[in-house]
C-alpha cells in the first residue's frame, strides 16, 4: 500500500515538474527583465493594450483548437501511459469540463470581469 502511495506520488511529482519547471522559469526571467528593464514589460504591455481585439481573437484561436485537438491529445497520452481504452475514452469525454474552466479563466481573469464589474457599478 505505501509502495504504491509512493509511487503514485512519485508520479504525479514528474508531472507537476514538468509543467511547473518551465513556468517557474518563465517567471524568473520576467521578474529579472521587469527589475533590470521595466520598458521592456511596459512596452510588451502596450502593444497588448493597443491591440486587445487580436489578442483577443488569438486566445479564442488557441482555445479552439486545444478543445478541437483534445481526442487526439487524449489518445496520444493515454497510449504513452499505457491507459486502457476506458481510461482514454474518459479523458476524451473530460474535454468539456476543462473547456468550462479554460473559458471561465479567460473571461474572469482576461477580460477583467471583476474590474470591469466594479467599474459599472461605481467603485468603492
Amino acid at each position: 500500500m505505501i509502495n504504491r502511495l509512493s509511487h503514485l506520488l512519485w508520479a504525479g511529482m514528474k508531472g507537476f515538474l514538468r509543467i511547473g519547471i518551465p513556468l517557474l522559469l518563465m517567471g524568473i526571467t520576467g521578474i529579472v527583465i521587469d527589475i533590470y528593464d521595466p520598458a521592456i514589460l511596459n512596452s510588451i504591455i502596450e502593444t497588448i493594450q493597443h491591440h486587445p481585439i487580436n489578442y483577443l481573437l488569438f486566445r479564442w484561436v488557441v482555445l479552439i483548437s486545444f478543445v478541437l485537438c483534445w481526442p487526439y491529445i487524449a489518445t496520444k497520452i493515454g497510449q504513452q501511459r499505457n491507459a486502457t481504452a476506458q481510461q482514454i475514452l474518459c479523458w476524451r469525454g473530460e474535454i468539456w469540463r476543462i473547456a468550462f474552466w479554460l473559458i471561465l479563466i479567460e473571461i474572469v481573469i482576461c477580460e477583467n470581469l471583476v474590474g470591469k464589474s466594479i467599474h459599472l457599478l461605481g467603485g468603492f
